[in-house]
C-alpha cells in the first residue's frame, strides 16, 4: 500500500516539480533560451545565424566551438569586437568541420552584410564600421554560411550532393583481401 501511495504521489508531483525547475533554470540546464540583448548605445549586440548544415549534431558542435555564438548574450563594446569574435571562429569552424569529415568545406562569415576575410585585419574594417553603424538601432546580423564540398577524388559524379567524406566509395587495394 505504501509503495502504491508513494508512486501516486510522485506522479502527481512531477508536473509541479518540472514547472518549478523551469522557473529556476540555472545555466540553461533545462533548455530555456534567454533573449538576446536589446540594441543599446553602450554595446553592439548581434544575432548569429548558422546556415548550410542540415545535420543537427554537427550544427550543435559548430555552436559549441564558436565564441561568437557562446558570447552572443554578452555583446562587445565596439563593432570591431564583433568582427574579431567572428574572425577568431573561422579556424574553430574549420577544425569542427574537419573532425566531422567535411575536409573541403568553405566557411563564409558576414557581419552587417560585409564578408569577412580571415587573412587580413585591415580588410575587415568595413565590416566593423557597418556593425558600428547599427549601434543602438538594431542587432547586427552575423551570418555564418558553411558550404560543404566533396573532395573530387571521392565524388561519384558531378551531381553528387555535398556532404561528409565518410560517404565516399570504399577504398580498394589490389591484392588485399577484405
Amino acid at each position: 500500500m505504501r509503495v502504491v501511495l508513494t508512486i501516486a504521489l510522485m506522479i502527481l508531483a512531477a508536473p509541479v516539480l518540472t514547472v518549478q525547475a523551469k522557473a529556476f533554470d540555472f545555466f540553461g540546464l533545462f533548455g530555456s533560451e534567454e533573449p538576446l540583448p536589446a540594441p543599446s548605445p553602450q554595446s553592439v549586440p548581434y544575432d548569429v545565424q548558422l546556415s548550410g548544415i542540415d545535420d543537427k549534431t554537427l550544427l550543435q558542435n559548430l555552436r559549441d566551438v564558436s565564441n561568437t555564438w557562446q558570447l552572443r548574450r554578452d555583446p562587445p563594446p565596439t563593432g570591431d569586437g564583433v568582427v574579431r569574435r567572428a574572425v577568431a571562429d573561422i579556424p574553430r569552424f574549420a577544425e569542427a568541420l574537419w573532425a566531422a569529415g567535411y575536409y573541403n568545406a568553405d566557411v563564409r562569415i558576414t557581419v552587417a552584410g560585409r564578408r569577412l576575410d580571415a587573412d587580413t585585419e585591415t580588410g575587415n574594417a568595413g565590416a566593423a564600421r557597418a556593425a558600428e553603424a547599427e549601434r543602438g538601432r538594431a542587432l547586427v546580423p552575423v551570418v555564418v554560411e558553411i558550404v560543404p564540398e566533396i573532395n573530387s577524388s571521392c565524388a561519384r559524379s558531378a551531381s553528387s550532393t555535398p556532404g561528409p567524406m565518410r560517404r565516399c566509395r570504399p577504398i580498394s587495394c589490389p591484392g588485399v583481401r577484405r
